[in-house]
């Protein structure tokens, strides 16, 4: 069956279903945080720090990619992977980058054009795809330079703890270079590998849920501190991903919700442009944010309903 699911440690070539499915639900936590869902709590309110879950997945599989350059020089590898990140992103990317522009300059137009002008207003929302860019060249620049494994690693590791250290929610770079950072050395991690099969996976099983619980209980700490909570939520996103990368779930439908992730993310700007003309009706502007997204994934859902070998979606295929 297309939507059976099934557990196992081996990895497959189909995307993992439950790896997409906490896609989905951090691309939510952040459409929350933006103030765009049709309810509001005082919990998991600064969702914004779920962009920390996206970079850690891309490290998680950056050195994959990096793999694959290895016959490539350092200039041409460079751009093979900014260029494949991009392309992945596909029309989602163009559309918020048209209306990014757009509020800008119809809603900030009297502002200066000023570093911090160019900088956040344009991109807006997608100061991640940016910073994502820049981060993996610098990491695949040194992945190059270094020959020996374990000092690249090292050195990783350093880049981490400076950037924890020195970590402020507003510096877009300190959270990409420490996310992915992390990313990479998690995925370093030997997996659990026990003779007890069952025993093996009941392991895996505990460690995802506990993770996911440490996460949950974290969004609901009083008296939040952006700061310290981005940090907390580094460590517990780094935890559920080791976990849920070594527990396959074969679930066409949780495929379907993950590659929903980034138009949920890059397509708020057209809300937000809504929002300036006067549409503030939460119902409304979540439920037009859904319409878009499903419209520019329509091949994915009407694939839902046929039969055959899952495909795997351009952004998980950036991440490999």
């Amino acid at each position: 069956m297309d939507n059976a699911i099934a557990l196992s440690s081996t990895p497959r070539k189909a995307r993992n279903g439950l790896i997409e499915l906490l896609r989905f639900l951090a691309a939510i936590w952040i459409v929350h945080c933006h103030n765009f869902f049709p309810t509001q709590t005082q919990y998991f309110s600064e969702g914004a720090v779920a962009v920390e879950f996206f970079f850690i997945l891309s490290g998680l599989f950056m050195l994959n990619s990096f793999d694959k350059q290895k016959e490539q020089s350092v200039i041409k590898g460079s751009w093979n992977l900014v260029a494949k990140q991009f392309k992945s992103f596909g029309i989602a990317f163009i559309i918020g980058s048209i209306f990014s522009c757009w509020y800008a300059i119809v809603a900030e137009f009297e502002s200066p054009l000023n570093e911090s002008f160019i900088i956040y207003n344009i991109p807006s929302y997608l100061w991640y795809v940016y910073r994502l860019a820049i981060v993996t060249v610098i990491f695949f620049v040194l992945y190059r330079l270094i020959k020996n494994k374990t000092v690249f690693l090292c050195i990783l590791f350093a880049i981490f703890v400076v950037c924890a250290h020195l970590y402020h929610y507003s510096n877009g770079l300190l959270r990409a270079l420490s996310g992915i950072s992390l990313g990479i050395l998690v995925s370093q991690i030997p997996k659990i590998t026990l003779q007890n099969a069952k025993l093996n996976l009941a392991i895996k099983i505990i460690g995802m849920i506990v993770s996911f619980g440490g996460c949950f209980a974290v969004a609901m700490l009083p008296n939040k501190n952006v700061n310290v909570l981005s940090l907390l939520y580094v460590f517990g996103f780094s935890s559920l991903l080791y976990f849920a990368n070594q527990l396959y779930v074969n679930c066409k439908f949780m495929r379907f919700l993950g590659s929903l992730s980034f138009g949920l993310y890059a397509y708020q700007l057209i809300l937000r442009v809504l929002s300036f003309y006067g549409l503030t009706n939460k119902l409304v502007l979540f439920t037009t944010l859904v319409a878009i997204t499903l419209i520019g994934k329509h091949k994915e859902f009407f694939d839902l309903f046929t039969k055959g070998k899952p495909q795997t979606d351009a952004l998980a295929k950036s991440n490999e």
